[in-house]
């Protein structure tokens, strides 16, 4: 009977245990996979590993000065290791919690593991801290290590969204891109033939073969003009004149192709990020999301410093606003409240043409969804039903506030 007893212990330390890892596993995850937990943890993070890389980066560039590397050395080897071990760590622990990622889960442990190991931002972590490895173990010149440790800079990718967005824009156009990156060998290699029939007989030094003078077209198409290899012919130089000019327009092309491209990845970030946060406004959560994405597309975004006032008492009204995080305090000449998050405010003046009945103060730092008064009129045509809440809830506090005024007369 005892036996049994202690076995059931036994059992249930362990399923406790086991609840207690996967909980931690969660919240690791989320923190360190997913970016959700206290902004402050999650701020705490990304700064300190996009610091490591840049101090790691700094300490690479330095060893490879001799007089540096000759007083400083145990320093910066010290700096690689220590910044290393951080890599690795988070490396690991990013194995680790692979296995509860949605693309890799349905894929079991093991094998969800092997893909992660080979996605391109797992690839680059692993290529990142190998060299400090290889030369622990290795006796020989591996100066050629330098730039894979300089690779650690890719991984800033993980923690700046424009990175992110410019990788997502080069692979969305990459068809495009090789088209126009076809277009430029071809105009390179034609021009270069052209180049070395007028000039290799003037110059048989430096348009002598084909290849001499591939280099003089590369160097002229893209305007860099090194000036180690010209034309002295009149055709040489007309010619030369003349693919300078069309070299400009052509290389403008892939620019022109990553700036349309980039222009859009930042624009879908940043309609998603509205979106999301327009459906956690109470007003608008009982929406679909094709009129959550609708409504989106309306608002805008705005970043309130501390101790500022949103609105003034008095003042003419041009927009209302949606409390996206914290609370603001509103003064009224009867009192205060406090704004929440999800609360909205500034619709009376707008609904009434009056002037703002109160003045809203952001004591700190706090974001904010603007909705212009135009555009106000518009969503309100469109949905009938945000119009009840927003004239329901202007009567409401214009009651409350006409009752506060009474009190305070009496």
């Amino acid at each position: 009977m005892i036996m049994s007893q202690e076995a059931e212990i036994v059992s249930d330390r362990r399923r406790l245990a086991g609840k207690a890892s996967q909980s931690l596993k969660a919240v690791v995850f989320n923190l360190l996979m997913v970016g959700r937990g206290p902004k402050r943890i999650l701020a705490l993070l990304d700064h300190a590993m996009i610091s490591l890389i840049f101090i790691n980066i700094v300490s690479v560039a330095l060893e490879t000065v001799p007089a540096v590397r000759h007083v400083y050395g145990t320093w910066l080897f010290t700096i690689d290791a220590i910044t290393i071990s951080a890599f690795t760590l988070d490396y690991l622990l990013r194995l680790w919690l692979s296995d509860q990622d949605p693309a890799y889960r349905n894929r079991g442990a093991f094998w969800g593991r092997a893909l992660y190991l080979v996605s391109p931002l797992a690839v680059i972590d692993l290529i990142s801290i190998l060299p400090f490895y290889i030369t622990l173990f290795v006796d020989t010149d591996l100066r050629f290590l330098l730039l894979f440790r300089l690779l650690r800079l890719l991984r800033l990718s993980r923690y700046s969204t424009a990175l992110l967005s410019l990788l997502a824009a080069f692979t969305s156009e990459r068809r495009t891109l090789g088209a126009a990156l076809l277009v430029i060998i071809v105009v390179t290699v034609f021009a270069a033939g052209v180049e070395f029939l007028i000039e290799q007989n003037t110059q048989p030094d430096k348009f002598g073969t084909l290849p001499d003078a591939i280099w003089w077209a590369i160097v002229t198409i893209t305007t860099l003009g090194y000036g180690d290899v010209t034309p002295i012919t009149p055709l040489g130089k007309l010619f030369s004149g003349v693919l300078s000019l069309f070299g400009i327009a052509i290389c403008a092309v892939p620019a022109g192709i990553m700036a349309s491209a980039f222009l859009t990845e930042i624009k879908k970030r940043d309609f998603v990020v509205n979106w999301r946060l327009v459906a956690h406004v109470p007003l608008f959560a009982h929406l679909d999301a094709e009129r959550i994405a609708e409504i989106s597309s309306l608002l805008e975004q705005r970043i309130v410093p501390a101790n500022t006032a949103v609105v003034t008492e008095g003042e003419k009204g041009d927009c209302m606003y949606f409390v996206l995080s914290g609370q603001l305090e509103a003064v009224f000449s009867s009192g205060r409240s406090t704004l929440n998050k999800g609360a909205f405010f500034g619709e009376m003046a707008l609904l009434d043409n009056s002037p703002r009945t109160a003045t809203i103060i952001a004591q700190t730092e706090r974001r904010l969804l603007c909705l212009m008064e135009a555009v106000l009129r518009v969503l309100l045509d469109r949905f009938p039903e945000i119009r009840a809440t927003i004239a329901n809830t202007a009567k409401r506090r214009a009651a409350e506030q006409a009752e506060k005024h009474d009190h305070a007369g009496r």
